[in-house]
């Protein structure tokens, strides 16, 4: 009799174990006995990710089967006359913000945005230079290797846009030779003092193949189109340029130089 009883807790001891086999795995949601079936199962999902990687690479093909988003940089500077607002232009685009007691700038001032245009993430590295006759002998050194510049006068001061020429020539003579120019017309909330017109800012834009825009740092009109639009364009026209020389973005060096043609885009007259 006790033999028995010994036997029998013996069996109960086994089923209770096998019936612990059978409890779900607490993060996978399965047995425990069918761990060995998921890593054969992952393994062999690996190498099928890596067969199908390796054929894409043999056809010439630049797209991953595990496409991850690919980092491009775009240097942009800010030009014109201190007071017309390029600061305000920067801070309220990156932080939203608009302080009307800002200090001028001294020498220059730096900040980023990152943007995601379709598998890309775009930073706009901004550089606001100082308008003050006293810095303008230093200016020039941030010029060197922008893809872009925005050149901003004030609507309400016709002689910051007397002085839009020189800036203009200045960035073609100091900045990268195929360097985007957009001209900005900003403080268009003060419509009422306006000194300078838009259809005479629109003409010189044609007539220097440059696009143009008028702009409020104070109520943000077409501020985030204007810094936007120019980071999607110097996008395409690199990427346009990749394809070209078939290489891959993955491996060429951020910052490649871009096409002459980049200001063919233009932008309709006192956009709001």
């Amino acid at each position: 009799m006790t033999m028995q009883r010994k036997f029998m807790c013996g069996a109960d001891k086994q089923a209770k174990l096998k019936m612990e086999r059978n409890v779900p795995h607490p993060r996978r949601g399965r047995p425990y006995d069918q761990d060995s079936w998921y890593m054969a199962s992952l393994v062999a999902s690996l190498l099928t990710t890596n067969k199908k990687n390796k054929q894409m690479s043999r056809n010439g093909s630049t797209q991953r089967y595990d496409k991850r988003p690919q980092r491009f940089q775009y240097k942009l500077v800010l030009v014109g006359e201190a007071g017309v607002g390029k600061s305000s232009l920067a801070m309220q685009y990156v932080r939203g913000e608009f302080d009307k007691d800002m200090q001028t700038t001294i020498g220059a001032a730096f900040t980023s945005k990152t943007l995601h245009v379709e598998n890309a993430l775009i930073e706009l590295q901004i550089w606001d230079t100082a308008g003050t006759e006293k810095y303008h002998s230093l200016a020039s050194m941030y010029y060197r290797g922008a893809h872009a510049a925005i050149v901003v006068y004030d609507i309400t001061q016709q002689t910051t846009f007397l002085r839009v020429n020189s800036w203009v020539r200045e960035l073609h003579r100091q900045a990268t030779p195929n360097i985007a120019i957009i001209l900005a017309g900003n403080k268009a909330d003060l419509e009422d003092t306006r000194k300078v017109s838009c259809e005479d800012a629109q003409a010189y834009a044609n007539d220097n193949s440059i696009t143009f825009i008028e702009t409020s740092a104070k109520t943000a009109l077409n501020v985030d189109d204007l810094f936007s639009t120019l980071a999607i364009k110097l996008h395409e026209e690199n990427m346009k340029l990749l394809e070209n020389e078939k290489g891959d973005p993955d491996t060429l060096k951020i910052g490649s130089k871009l096409p002459a043609d980049q200001s063919t885009h233009k932008r309709r007259c006192c956009k709001t």
